[in-house]
């Protein structure tokens, strides 16, 4: 898993080099890591390998990361070709969160074209912070 977080980290940030600032490329690499970390964190929990009480510190993860997310969501949206989420947030259930953010890990690891990438890696963190909020009770 590490590997993969740093492959994509690397990748990324040589996209951006021109257009982002240096704080913009550290938070985009912070929010790929705990992404990619809640993602597989869900997937072990999904499968009852991973207790509760160890899920929520996952989970406040998501929260600690807020404003990595803010500053990537301003510098992505200042792209000339920046795009708007496909997500239609009327259709997410709470039932259906998680496979609907396991899904967007997918579509975010595989998807090789940098806007769609970052938008993609924009969305599965806001699904990410609906799980957050919908575990609060």
């Amino acid at each position: 898993m590490n590997e993969q977080i740093r492959a994509i980290q690397t990748s990324m940030s040589k996209e951006v080099e021109t257009c982002f600032t240096d704080e913009d490329v550290a938070a985009l690499n912070a929010v790929i890591r705990i992404c990619l970390e809640v993602s597989d964190d869900l997937t072990r929990q999904c499968a009852n390998l991973h207790s509760g009480q160890d899920f929520r510190y996952t989970l406040e993860t998501v929260i600690s990361g807020l404003e990595f997310f803010t500053c990537v969501a301003n510098a992505y949206n200042v792209l000339v070709d920046a795009r708007s989420s496909e997500l239609d947030w009327s259709a997410i259930r709470y039932v259906d969160l998680k496979n609907t953010i396991l899904a967007a890990r997918d579509r975010f690891v595989s998807e090789s074209d940098f806007l769609k990438k970052c938008r993609d890696l924009l969305d599965l963190y806001k699904l990410q912070l609906a799980l957050v909020a919908a575990s609060y009770e």
